[in-house]
């Protein structure tokens, strides 16, 4: 049996720590969803499917990459099932539990910023009130 270069097997202990890691990985890109989600909380688009649809293809984009280079450096090289598995797990983890708290405290305070903002902010006339405000005073 050839024994030269490097094992390109991982023993059963390293293939949990393997996993687990791959579970951090996946609450960091759960972290990277979240700050999507809160971009399109303050500018929400007009047109909610093609901005939604990009910000999620950058998404996919990004975890893909994300794992792939995990699995090469810390892998060994090796792009294993259970590294993917184990990112969307960590994703699902953050995202319905300190995800979904994270965003609601972030959409209200940017709620209440915007209400305080307008409260601030002088009211705009429209044209036609202030015309007709002026055809008064003539008369």
């Amino acid at each position: 049996m050839f024994r030269g270069g490097l094992e390109s097997f991982l023993t059963v202990p390293q293939q949990v720590i393997m996993f687990l890691c791959s579970v951090l990985l996946g609450i960091g890109l759960g972290i990277v969803f979240d700050i999507f989600r809160v971009i399109r909380i303050i500018f929400p688009p007009s047109r909610k499917k093609l901005p939604t649809a990009l910000s999620d293809f950058l998404y996919s984009i990004i975890f893909g990459l994300a794992v792939f280079i995990f699995s090469a450096s810390a892998g060994r090289g090796d792009v294993r099932s259970f590294y993917v598995v184990g990112a969307l797990l960590g994703t699902a983890l953050y995202i319905f539990t300190a995800g979904n708290t994270v965003t609601g405290i972030i959409s209200a305070v940017c709620g209440f910023i915007g209400r305080i903002v307008t409260k601030l902010l002088p009211k705009k006339k429209n044209r036609d009130q202030t015309e007709s405000s002026a055809d008064l005073k003539e008369m």
